[in-house]
């Protein structure tokens, strides 16, 4: 008996598998119908990169199999929508989506509409039948008007929601976000949202992750009771807003926090307290606020896994020092950035600490007027620097290349005390530039000719310095991509040939000592005078002086005035032949009455003209018949 009815378990199960891999492989019929009717839809009102070839009105095409649709494999229903950067550019006002059409897809999990041009008000019951969503990514697009989260209160399961990049307005009311429990993800940052948000508004969301309502016009002091009991935070965004008064200390609460941003509000009062706090931070962005008092980087040094910090002081009423107490970084920092700080105002030092940063890409302690030996030091310890930007202090010192090829791009160092030569190697070592900027300090000597292997370049910005011998045009010939290019006020000498296979916008090689002739070919032909002025020994068209005279050429007129001299010239043209004629007609009656009144010289003229008569009658005819 058992035998049997082993056989019968067998054969149904093979039977439902069957049916399962073969009988029931297409989608529901209801869903195919509502994708193709999106595609017309899509194609009746907007522009297209993907025409969604593969979306066939074919009974016998599986929509399953579909570009962009992905189906549960045993119930066949679809649960994924990729409908990311189906449109080209167009007119945002041309493609109002209706949100109701995404009804028939009552098992989806994921919908991207991301990166296209759709427009429109999300309606309060927009989704109302996708009560099973985990990701909706609507951002980037020009969705718009006041949004209610009624939209959002029936997806419950909602993990991810962004809504960033689109032309959202109005207010977030306290529990808009009440029903969304299992929330990780909520991006609505460069909208429109403005006025005082209560953080309450995100009190329920226990599991949320990433929060980030930057680049929007909210307002007011921050009530952080909702935001501070968020304990699984990792990301927190609320840059680019008008969120005024100090930060609440139990923001220092949230010990999973690895990016803070809170740059550009205008923030105050002493922010050390809750910064000390923050051991687990990785990325850390406080510049642009009204931050006061004394922010000591002793407060960082159990911040094993800082590899980020911004920080500009925004004002008179901050003061940043990194020198006393003493102390050492367990951190290892990627980006520094302190610009226009009120940085070691007392020693007014490069911060020591970062003698032990060896893992630097970026670093910018521009306008904080520090003094000292020019840290050469920072290249050498930071093999993948980018930016080096040490701009408007008051460094001296020479500058000293690393040891080995370096990848740095940008070189900042203008407005120092800098003196001495760039070294000869200094376009070998430094071969990855593409933006030098060296002006306003000390240097002298001749440009290395090195200078021809950053081939890159886009600016090089050497003025206001001592740099003396030819110019280093003739080095950029490989420099293809040279857009700017500014020598003044240097002690360049010389013949001007300037050999460059760029096209540069910009050439500035003003006050200097050149001499020859200006080129009036190819991008040189575009350059103003004030580009070469300051350079007596130069001449041509461009700066209105002969190459022959070593005069003064006119300097171009208007057609009006053109117009007057063209006058003035034939006015001058009458003159001389009315002028030539009565100096004949003088010469000629003087010569007659000399002739009238002396005899002897009467008879001279006569025998001058046989003598002349004579001669052309033997010339020509070869006789003298015309001697009568």
């Amino acid at each position: 008996m058992e035998r049997p009815l082993f056989k019968f378990s067998l054969w149904v199960l093979l039977v439902i598998v069957f049916v399962q891999m073969n009988g029931c492989r297409a989608c529901l019929e209801k869903e195919r119908i509502g994708l193709l009717e999106f595609k017309a839809f899509l194609k009746s009102n907007c522009e297209l990169i993907d025409n969604l070839d593969s979306w066939v009105e074919d009974r016998m095409s599986d929509c399953c199999g579909w570009d962009r649709v992905k189906c549960n494999t045993t119930s066949r229903r679809v649960v994924d929508l990729s409908l990311n950067e189906v449109l080209t550019f167009s007119d945002p006002k041309t493609c109002s989506l209706n949100l109701s059409m995404f009804y028939p897809f009552e098992e989806l999990l994921g919908l991207d509409l991301s990166d296209n041009w759709f427009y429109g008000w999300i309606h309060p019951a927009a989704f109302a039948n996708l009560k099973f969503l985990k990701t909706l990514d609507m951002s980037s697009n020009y969705f718009n008007g006041s949004i209610s989260m009624e939209a959002f209160a029936n997806l419950k399961l909602l993990e991810t929601l962004d809504i960033s990049y689109n032309d959202f307005s109005g207010s977030i009311l306290m529990g808009a976000f009440a029903n969304l429990k299992f929330l990780k993800t909520l991006d609505m940052s460069y909208n429109y949202f403005n006025g005082s948000i209560s953080m309450e508004a995100f009190g329920n969301l226990k599991l949320l992750e990433t929060l980030d309502i930057s680049y929007n016009d909210f307002s007011g002091s921050i009530l952080m009771g909702g935001l501070c009991g968020l304990k699984s935070l990792v990301k927190l965004g609320l840059s680019y807003n008008y969120f005024s008064g100090p930060l609440p200390q139990c923001l220092g609460n949230l010990s999973n926090l690895r990016y803070l941003d809170l740059t550009y509000n205008q923030f105050s009062g002493n922010m050390q307290s809750v910064v000390s706090k923050l051991t687990s931070i990785k990325r850390l962005l406080l510049s642009g606020n009204n931050f006061e008092g004394l922010f000591s980087f002793s407060v960082l040094a159990n911040h094993s896994k800082l590899e980020m910090f911004q920080l500009s002081s925004g004002g008179s009423k901050l003061e940043v020092e990194t020198e006393n107490p003493t102390w050492f970084p367990t951190f290892q920092l990627k980006i520094f950035l302190l610009s226009e700080c009120h940085l070691n105002v007392r020693t007014r030092k490069i911060p020591s600490f970062l003698l032990y940063q060896h893992g630097m890409q970026l670093i910018d302690l521009s306008h904080s007027k520090l003094v000292g030996e020019f840290p050469s030091w920072i290249l050498q310890n930071n093999s993948r620097l980018q930016v080096m930007n040490l701009m408007n202090n008051s460094l001296r010192g020479t500058f000293q290349l690393p040891n080995f090829n370096h990848n740095l791009v940008k070189l900042e160092i203008s407005s120092n005390n800098i003196t001495g030569q760039l070294p000869k190697e200094f376009g070998l070592v430094l071969s990855n530039l593409m933006y030098i900027n060296m002006s306003r300090n000390s240097f002298h000597g001749i440009v290395p000719f090195s200078i021809g292997e950053v081939r890159g370049l886009l600016l090089m910005d050497l003025s206001n310095n001592n740099f003396s011998g030819a110019l280093p045009g003739s080095m950029l010939g490989n420099c293809t991509d040279l857009d700017a290019l500014y020598l003044s006020n240097n002690n360049f000498s010389g013949m001007i040939g300037v050999d460059i296979n760029a096209d540069p916008s910009v050439i500035d090689i003003s006050n200097n000592k050149l001499s020859g002739k200006i080129l009036d070919k190819g991008q040189f032909e575009t350059f103003v005078e004030s580009s070469y002025r300051g350079n007596p020994g130069l001449c041509g068209p461009t700066i209105y002086r002969s190459c022959n005279t070593n005069q003064v050429l006119a300097t171009p007129l208007s057609n009006d005035t053109k117009s007057e001299e063209e006058d003035e010239d034939g006015i001058d043209m009458v003159w001389f032949y009315w002028s030539f004629s009565a100096s004949y007609v003088t010469i000629l009656f003087i010569l007659i009455v000399i002739l009238c009144i002396n005899r002897h010289w009467r008879m001279y003229w006569f025998y001058l003209v046989d003598v002349c008569i004579y001669f052309i009658s033997i010339r020509l005819f070869g006789t003298d018949c015309l001697c009568m």
